[in-house]
């Protein structure tokens, strides 16, 4: 049997797994970083996978995404084993995302969960990575798998829109269960991680996103922890807690008010922002987030309610302080970054904000995207704003102090907008809250510009990159935080997401994210009937039917 690999060819006996492939040509040599997972033939496949026939090959290492989310989910399940070594009494959830790792919210009945604790979680957890134990896969019918879950409403629920005939269960030192996405063949490839006590229950980490081959620093993040604890919440209050829920009131016609207290939770979220920006009399509102959280809207519906507490606010464009295109400095690759700081003149930005709330007018700068340059202020209307005009601006630096730094912090509202989702698929499988804001913007890019799917996905990894260097680090600096999920939004983007994602080819780079996406989003009942989600909802920004947002 013949593999080709970056354009060599390998032999390898009929029925050999990749893993084999590798150790046999001692390739992980070649790599910085540990070998998680394969592309064969433009799919994703597991190291453990048996290769009966010539293939194509490449291989990632944990510099990349596909291959650190399979590291970090199979670190998951050593933490759920090592949990159930230490106690018999302990549930665990893993929720969402946390100082570049994971929260798992721990329920223990007769231990307090406490350094010992976690310190004896990690111990074992120590045991199991060094003995190097295999993570097996088998395969069961889908009924089969019903009478494993039979117990498990939440696995039931999803099971039953699985379109694949089989469901891959893991087992690890006799544990046995269902994960979202692929393993690494055993413990000894997990060498890199930590627990840390947080918020009542522990935050699993593992290796740095920038530096694979360490392990990524620990931050506490008061303010994400806090508007992810309020978003579950409410997702209990609701009883909209997982995916099963919410197809349950898809089926029985419920939706419509789930739809209904979603946007009136917004609704009233907004109302008290604006509340506390008049209470304050605050003059400079700035916000940020990153892409597709919904900011336009999210910034219209604040205006519309700082008019109805009798303000007359004004928005600031940030793109209008580019320096002259020229001024650019382009990277050690040629390339200009227009999202850096370094691209706005943010000394001419704090002078014509102190100016304006010093009650002076300012003729604010007009730039001309097509000269790249600023266009002469001759024939520009002066600004002046009154007592009850704060000023909205919206922009990716809007947290970074830098960009404000002249402007006294009394004067200063940061808001941090980003959709969180409060949803789960089950108790230990989580939604990525980057997962659905591509889905946002694919829909939004294909109605709104005419872009395929294809295009906003090349240009994603870009983008997140930007957002960690610009926006994730300075989220801790806001005033408070706007989560802009709305639990049912999933189930109202599949039927625009599906065919988009179904049109990419089995031979294009982002096939296989594609069919990652694809497999996500089976496991959601569509809504079709879309007249309860008004007009004004931040999800009319992505799926069309926005008054607000152009």
């Amino acid at each position: 049997m013949n593999i080709k690999y970056k354009g060599k060819n390998y032999a390898l006996e009929e029925g050999s797994t990749i893993e084999k492939f590798i150790k046999k040509y001692d390739i992980q040599k070649e790599y910085k970083y540990i070998i998680t997972i394969a592309i064969v033939d433009n799919n994703l496949k597991e190291l453990t996978t048996d290769l009966y026939e010539d293939a194509n090959i490449e291989l990632l290492d944990i510099s990349s995404k596909d291959a650190r989310n399979v590291y970090m989910r199979s670190l998951s399940f050593v933490f759920l084993v090592a949990l159930k070594r230490i106690s018999d009494t302990a549930i665990c959830r893993i929720e969402h995302s946390l100082s570049n790792g994971f929260f798992c919210d721990i329920e223990e009945k007769s231990n307090p969960i406490n350094r010992n604790y976690v310190s004896n979680i990690y111990e074992e957890m120590k045991k199991i990575t060094d003995s190097g134990l295999p993570i097996t896969r088998s395969e069961l019918d889908v009924e089969d798998a019903k009478e494993f879950y039979k117990n498990d409403i939440h696995k039931l629920g999803l099971l039953d829109y699985r379109k694949d005939e089989k469901v891959n269960i893991y087992d690890l030192d006799g544990y046995k269960n269902y994960f979202y996405g692929y393993m690494v063949p055993s413990t000894d490839y997990l060498k890199i991680y930590n627990i840390r006590l947080c918020n009542g229950g522990v935050v699993l980490l593992g290796p740095d996103v920038n530096n694979p081959d360490k392990l990524t620093e620990f931050k506490h993040e008061p303010r994400l922890f806090s508007i992810y604890s309020e978003a579950k919440d409410w997702a209990k209050t609701i009883n909209i807690p997982t995916a099963f829920e919410l197809n349950n009131a898809v089926k029985n016609g419920s939706y419509h008010d789930i739809i209904r207290y979603a946007e009136a939770y917004h609704e009233k979220k907004i109302c008290e922002i604006s509340d506390v920006i008049c209470r304050d009399n605050k003059k400079i509102i700035l916000i940020a987030g990153p892409s597709s959280s919904g900011k336009t809207s999210f910034s219209q519906r604040l205006k519309i309610q700082l008019i109805a507490s009798k303000k007359r606010p004004i928005s600031i464009s940030m793109d209008n302080y580019f320096i002259d295109r020229d001024k650019n400095i382009p990277d050690k690759n040629g390339k200009r970054d227009f999202e850096s700081l370094k691209a706005l003149d943010v000394e001419k930005f704090n002078e014509d904000l102190d100016m304006l709330i010093s009650g002076y007018e300012v003729k604010l700068p007009v730039y001309d995207f097509i000269t790249g340059k600023r266009k002469d202020d001759t024939d520009t209307m002066p600004t002046k704003i009154g007592e009850d005009q704060p000023i909205i601006i919206e922009g990716i630096h809007g947290l970074n102090p830098a960009l404000t730094e002249a402007i006294s912090s009394a004067y200063k509202y940061k808001i941090y907008v980003s959709e969180l989702t409060q949803l789960s698929l089950d108790e230990y499988n989580s939604i990525s809250t980057t997962d659905v804001r591509l889905i946002r913007r694919i829909i939004r890019d294909n109605s709104h510009r005419g872009y395929s799917a294809e295009a906003t996905m090349d240009m994603w990894d870009s983008v997140n990159e930007g957002e960690r260097k610009n926006i994730f680090v300075f989220q801790e600096n806001a005033d408070i935080m706007f989560n802009s999920a709305l639990i049912y939004e999933l189930s109202a983007m599949k039927k625009y997401i599906e065919p988009l994602l179904e049109e990419i080819s089995p031979d294009s780079p982002y096939y296989k994210e594609a069919k990652r996406i694809l497999k996500f989003t089976q496991y959601f009942l569509s809504i079709d009937d879309e007249s309860d989600i008004p007009n004004t909802s931040i999800l009319r920004e992505f799926i069309g039917g926005s008054k607000l947002v152009d």
